[in-house]
């Protein structure tokens, strides 16, 4: 009798087991990752504008614009959590750095570990004549290792197409980081 009871324990927990198991599979699946510290939390930095234009002034409306459709298009990504964006300016004043310590990778990955960020996306683009160039790179924020990094030659019929490839190009590059 003690045998069958036994038994029936033995096969109980290796049915717990296995539905537990199940139960965590499905739950990386459903994420679009498997990686050992679950979901990427992920800050995007507002891109710079390497052109060289009017006065060697940044288009600050378009810098905006790309960082943005990165963003939404992040935000789209199962198995991510982005950090808003609101949580980045707040830290940024509680920390009250000027724009050269802001230049500085090194501080802005600083930045993203006080955000809880795990990897950051740094993206520029630079407009010369007709074309502009998309650069965007992951790096993770506890070692400084580049994770993934892509760049994109652009044609512009309009800033609509550029806005467009920024989104691709963040996707793929995101994509390239997880693997």
């Amino acid at each position: 009798m003690k045998f069958i009871t036994c038994s029936s324990k033995i096969r109980y927990l290796l049915y717990l087991a296995l539905l537990l198991s199940a139960a965590m599979l499905a739950g990386c699946a459903a994420t679009g990752k498997v990686t050992g510290k679950g979901p990427a939390t992920v800050a995007v930095w507002p891109f710079d504008d390497l052109s060289i234009g009017c006065c060697g002034r940044a288009d600050p409306m378009l810098m905006q614009v790309l960082t943005d459709s990165a963003l939404m298009a992040l935000q789209e990504s199962p198995g991510l959590e982005i950090v808003e964006r609101t949580r980045l300016e707040a830290v940024l004043q509680e920390q009250n750095l000027g724009s050269s310590q802001l230049a500085d990778e090194d501080t802005r990955l600083r930045l993203g570990r006080l955000l809880g960020a795990r990897w950051m996306l740094f993206g520029s683009y630079q407009k010369v004549g007709p074309v502009a160039r998309l650069d965007m790179r992951v790096v993770d924020v506890e070692t400084s290792k580049v994770l993934a990094g892509d760049s994109r030659v652009v044609e512009l019929p309009d800033e609509a197409t550029l806005v467009q490839n920024a989104r691709e190009l963040a996707m793929e590059v995101m994509d390239k980081a997880a693997m």
